[in-house]
């Protein structure tokens, strides 16, 4: 069962930001959450195969450190 307070973390808001979802029943909810989940799964592939095409056109001996940089998890 999602909450309000789940979905706002997992789009980067504080816990309250979306409190005004709480009114919406939770089959709603759920569905609103599992919506949420796979666009941003899907914008991340994107985000990946895009940088992948843009590392390709670089000159090979720069690729490792370009990967590196770009690719760097914070």
């Amino acid at each position: 069962m999602a909450t309000p307070q789940d979905l706002a973390r997992s789009v980067g808001l504080p816990d309250d930001g979306l409190d005004g979802l709480a009114a919406l029943p939770q089959e709603r909810l759920d569905s609103l959450t599992a919506l949420v989940h796979a666009a941003v799964d899907r914008e991340d592939a994107l985000v990946a195969t895009s940088l992948e095409a843009a590392l390709n056109a670089l000159p090979r001996p720069l690729r490792g450190r370009a990967r590196a940089l770009l690719l760097e998890e914070s």
